[in-house]
């Protein structure tokens, strides 16, 4: 699901190491550098999570299709109606998204790659190409107490200085998150990213986010507007 942000690291003669701390994330890349240039070592995320890997270089490699992950569960228009920051109720029936393109953001403000995700949306908002595009950010949250949640919803808002509404869509369970939706198969990763047409039909799902630490960020971009301008 595309990267892991900003990472800094070294080498030192046969072993390299790369971390990084986000506010959000504290993770540990350690790797040995075997005599074919192989590479076999640890990564920790946290003092929770450990795991072993080996990797060989491989020019072609690429990841899947981040359009591909993730599948609509309907044909028609989707609509929900859920608590934005401040607790009010929010419909795509409501009279500001009718005939307009929509993106909706689905993310959680623990998430790193979704702040980096938000930035760039508010990037289009400011494009004036996409004055008929509304945003909509769908948060999946790690408090189970709506009030809670909704708390970190308005104080994510404020900090953030956005002109769409954080609508509360649940606990931040994957399995979960997607039962809540109905509209998708599955939840493959935060943030996920879904453009819907004028009818509110599901036209493109994109799960993770190639971010601003990568070399595909401007592809990304590139190609994520021009499926939004052929909507418009």
């Amino acid at each position: 699901t595309r990267d892991y942000r900003f990472l800094e690291g070294s080498v030192y003669g046969d072993k390299a190491f790369l971390s990084c701390f986000d506010g959000s994330h504290a993770f540990l890349i350690e790797a040995k550098i075997l005599s074919d240039g192989s590479l076999t070592g640890s990564f920790k995320s946290g003092k929770h999570y450990t795991v072993s890997w080996e990797a060989k270089r491989n020019n072609q490699a690429t990841l899947a299709d981040a359009y591909a992950l993730a599948n609509s569960t309907t044909s028609t228009g989707i609509n929900f109606e859920l608590p934005n920051q401040v607790g009010n109720i929010v419909s795509l029936n409501q009279e500001k998204f009718k005939n307009k393109v929509k993106i909706l953001e689905i993310m959680g403000t623990w998430c790193p790659n979704c702040k980096d995700a938000t930035v760039y949306l508010q990037e289009l908002k400011n494009n004036p190409s996409f004055e008929q595009v509304e945003v909509l950010s769908l948060a999946f949250e790690r408090y189970r107490d709506t009030s809670t949640a909704i708390k970190q919803l308005a104080i994510y808002h404020q900090k953030n200085n956005l002109v769409w509404d954080i609508l509360l869509g649940g606990y931040y369970d994957k399995k979960e998150a997607a039962q809540t939706l109905g509209f998708l198969d599955k939840v493959v990763a935060y943030p996920t990213l879904i453009i819907l047409d004028k009818e509110n039909k599901i036209r493109h799902i994109y799960s993770g986010f190639y971010g601003p630490a990568t070399q595909k960020y401007q592809d990304f971009k590139s190609d994520f507007e021009k499926k939004i301008k052929d909507l418009l």
